[in-house]
């Protein structure tokens, strides 16, 4: 299994009534209306895991999502600071929200 972000892979509630007509439950599925796999949570949890406390980390092994984390607004206000805690701060919550940013944009 490949660890990866979930873009391009949104997570919806869907209300479904049971046959019998009874009371609905709620399933998850991705933009195209498919069964969202766990896996693929899976690899994202993992991805947000492995890279959360080593940006350089992130840098060596996937450049292509340096290249995302460098233009965002978050990298502009990363370099201001000049505490290592903060700058840390800033970059886990900049991989959260791209690790998971379909599924953010579905719950707002």
């Amino acid at each position: 299994m490949k660890i990866e972000p979930l873009i391009g892979k949104r997570i919806s509630p869907q209300h479904v009534e049971t046959a019998d007509g009874g009371t609905g439950y709620e399933f998850y599925s991705n933009k195209h209306g498919q069964l969202f796999e766990y896996d693929e949570v899976k690899a994202a949890v993992e991805f947000y895991n492995r890279y959360n406390s080593c940006m350089n980390l992130l840098v060596d092994e996937h450049p292509e999502y340096a290249k995302v984390w460098f233009a965002s607004d978050e990298y502009k206000q990363y370099q201001k600071f000049k505490n290592t805690y903060a700058c840390l701060l800033v970059y886990r919550d900049w991989l959260f929200k791209y690790s998971f940013k379909d599924v953010i944009e579905v719950s707002h």
